[in-house]
């Protein structure tokens, strides 16, 4: 080991290592947590699901001390601290491990969990050297070690990330917020106000909710309902058991009714997670600005959407290289696809109804879920499709006849693409093709 990477190792072993998730307190770090070039490059990255989940996952190798490489779909996740690899997969790199951290997540829960070096780890074009990285589980997350380095940007319309963004102009629709850095745990908090009272607010895109602690929401007079289901981040998911509703302003955007899953534990400020940053295109100035602009429309972006793919054919005629139709077929339906063009892995297609005045209209999912008044439409269809799919498929689809071709609207028999989602380890698919129907 050469002097220099000796002297970072042994300023490693003198910290006790922090990896942070969401409402993180206690963890303390010091010394570089990876060396970046100089000037760093401008990397745009395909986004793996800008819009079923959303999911916010980049493309990324780790390399090992031999030169061998993984590549991992990472969570990009504002509320971690560092880059972590699975563990089965540094084991398998071996990544030397030579020290513990701690975890705490916003729900409450510690994690102890062991650090290593990775010799490099890339994104695109952007290669990090002497990355420390966590080892907790089977968590793949690239945290604020590295975006911490310059602005980078989401867009859901485009469906890519990019690392090294050139910091947009506050003029017109863009919107700009004022961030306070958390220097200790190298987080950001955003101001919200929620029924005109301000609450503190962590930049997390690593939360699937919106969430405030129950003394917060309590202290804000914030009706809450029950609700069962989970909050989901890179540090895993956690039960909800209610959530509350109020009003809530972003600067001076009224976003009007909102959701956060009510925690049950402590502490004073709440997470700003993916479904309320999934309603604008945004970008991060690290410390200083979190910038909103409005997604553009799904249906027109679908081409540039699609596009982010390297391996998509780019001469089809049609969106996403196929062409689709449903028709009733008893309780179930028929849906039909002709492929343009051959794709070399498996990938699911979102299709929506090519006829906007059928389409039912949309709303953040949590809503729905949690407004009884409110319907949860079903406007999407998504089929997978394996590589060797012949060119004319017909599958069924089931109880589209009251999903679908439900009491009240017209069917929308022809369909168009709204997006292609790669389906990670290019997984099996039985009969070649399979379908369903989601919100």
């Amino acid at each position: 080991m050469d002097r220099q990477r000796f002297g970072r190792c042994v300023g490693y072993l003198l910290i006790l290592v922090g990896i942070a998730a969401a409402c993180t307190t206690r963890v303390k770090y010091a010394g570089p947590l990876a060396a970046f070039p100089d000037p760093a490059p401008r990397v745009t990255l395909p986004m793996l699901d800008p819009l079923l989940k959303p999911e916010l996952s980049v493309f990324g190798t780790v390399s090992s001390p031999g030169g061998e490489s993984t590549g991992l779909w990472f969570t990009l996740d504002s509320g971690w601290t560092a880059v972590n690899v699975p563990r089965d997969v540094a084991h398998r790199l071996k990544l030397k491990e030579f020290g513990r951290g701690s975890v705490v997540t916003a729900v409450g829960r510690s994690l102890d969990e062991p650090v290593a070096v990775a010799p490099r780890v890339s994104f695109g074009q952007l290669v990090a050297s002497d990355v420390l990285v966590g080892m907790a589980d089977h968590l793949a997350v690239l945290g604020q070690s590295m975006l911490r380095q310059s602005a980078w940007e989401v867009s859901w319309t485009r469906g890519t990330v990019t690392l090294g963004a050139s910091p947009w102009q506050e003029t017109g629709a863009v919107l700009g917020l004022a961030l306070r850095p958390d220097v200790q745990h190298q987080v950001d908090w955003v101001d919200g106000y929620i029924n005109g009272r301000r609450a503190s607010l962590l930049l997390d895109t690593g939360a699937s909710l919106s969430a405030l602690p129950a003394a917060v929401a309590d202290a804000l007079g914030l009706p809450a309902r029950p609700f069962k289901g989970m909050l989901t981040s890179a540090a895993g998911a956690s039960a909800i058991e209610s959530v509350v509703e109020g009003q809530l302003r972003l600067g001076a955007v009224e976003l009007g009714p909102a959701a956060f899953a009510k925690l049950p534990s402590g502490g004073d400020q709440g997470l700003l997670g993916l479904d309320i940053l999934s309603r604008f295109d945004f970008q991060v100035i690290p410390g200083v600005r979190l910038l909103l602009r409005p997604r553009g429309d799904l249906r027109a972006s679908a081409r540039e959407r699609v596009a982010r793919w390297p391996w998509m054919p780019a001469d089809c005629r049609a969106v996403g290289c196929i062409r689709a139709r449903i028709s009733t077929l008893d309780q179930d339906a028929r849906l039909e696809i002709e492929r343009e063009a051959p794709v070399p892995v498996a990938a699911a297609w979102v299709l929506g109804c090519a006829e906007p005045e059928h389409a039912a209209p949309s709303a953040p999912l949590v809503q729905l879920l949690t407004t009884p008044r409110l319907r949860l439409p079903f406007e999407r269809i998504v089929v997978e499709l394996a590589a060797s799919a012949p060119a004319t498929v017909t599958t069924r689809l089931a109880f589209a006849d009251q999903l679908w071709f439900r009491p009240g609207a017209k069917g929308c028999p022809e369909l168009e693409v709204l997006d292609v989602v790669a389906l990670p380890g290019n997984g099996l698919i039985a009969g070649g093709a399979q379908a369903r129907i989601s919100p």
